[in-house]
């Protein structure tokens, strides 16, 4: 599962990279508020806007089923972890950002 954030937003550009990481592992993406539009949302692997408790329970199904979680240009902060909600502690995390302040937010 891959999330995306502020970061990855404007990394991306036109989101072909993400794209395309996201078909080669067949990996749903999700994305915080200012990560939208990264991937079209008609794509079939996109899943949706937030994260964690916020999401429908049948999409947290989708990703409770999910080994790892990489994060893309996302802080992680208050709202985007859903107050610390999210990821869970059993769930595998890879934190990619440029800031190095922000790994482990």
């Amino acid at each position: 599962w891959i999330h995306v954030g502020l970061g990855a937003a404007q990394a991306a550009g036109d989101g072909c990279l993400v794209e395309l990481l996201a078909e080669s592992l067949e990996a749903v993406v999700s994305s915080t508020f200012s990560g939208k539009g990264v991937l079209r949302e008609d794509h079939p692997l996109w899943l949706w806007m937030i994260a964690g408790p916020a999401m429908p329970l049948p999409l947290r199904e989708v990703c409770e089923s999910c080994d790892v979680v990489l994060i893309l240009g996302a802080q992680m902060g208050e709202i985007a972890s859903c107050r610390r909600q999210w990821p869970g502690r059993r769930t595998k995390v890879i934190h990619v950002d440029t800031d190095p302040t922000v790994l482990g937010a």
